[in-house]
């Protein structure tokens, strides 16, 4: 809705592929409709001012091993903490990796996992598998956060699910009633 004519709205780009010391960078030109910009991409990737230790954990729905990472705030634990459940995408621990930034800012640790599956995770696809398996995915990530009370106050740990993922959290917290909070996106 923008005041002009559905079929008029765009996103273009133009650029090309420069190679330099670093990788290669796509740089050029991207236009939105009436928005234009210069635009440089690059591989480099920025470095993350907090903790983020690689971890593991069993689903509680199978024994699968699923990987992901916690990010945690700068100082002494433990923290509050929330696990993030993803929607129905093939999504890595990657996915929500700004907002557990944005959270560690403030005080508050985030797990986030690479689907079943995907990434570093084990098992067939998440595709194949059942709401169940999911939420035991979540209650596996939930148990491995109460099992590290050196880092994580087991008394404050809540879920944060998009699309699909809303779902799953709820089952979860119907199921585990000490869950503190729900955080619902696009349910």
């Amino acid at each position: 809705n923008l005041g002009i004519p559905q079929d008029a709205e765009h996103i273009r780009f133009s650029g090309t592929v420069a190679r330099r010391e670093e990788g290669p960078v796509l740089q050029g030109r991207i236009s939105i409709t009436t928005y234009e910009s210069p635009i440089v991409l690059s591989p480099e990737r920025c470095a993350s001012p907090f903790r983020e230790p690689p971890v593991a954990f069993h689903s509680s729905a199978d024994s699968l091993l699923i990987a992901g990472k916690l990010v945690l705030p700068d100082g002494p634990g433990p923290y509050p903490a929330a696990v993030f459940v993803t929607g129905s995408d093939p999504d890595t621990r990657e996915a929500w990796q700004f907002e557990a930034r944005s959270l560690a800012s403030r005080g508050v640790a985030s797990l986030l996992y690479d689907k079943r599956g995907v990434g570093e995770s084990t098992g067939a696809s998440h595709d194949l598998a059942s709401w169940d398996d999911l939420a035991g995915d979540v209650a596996g990530a939930v148990r491995y956060l109460r099992s590290r009370s050196d880092l994580i106050d087991p008394r404050r740990i809540g879920l944060i699910g998009q699309s699909q993922g809303t779902w799953i959290i709820t089952k979860v917290a119907a199921d585990d009633p000490e869950i503190r909070f729900l955080v619902t996106i696009s349910g």
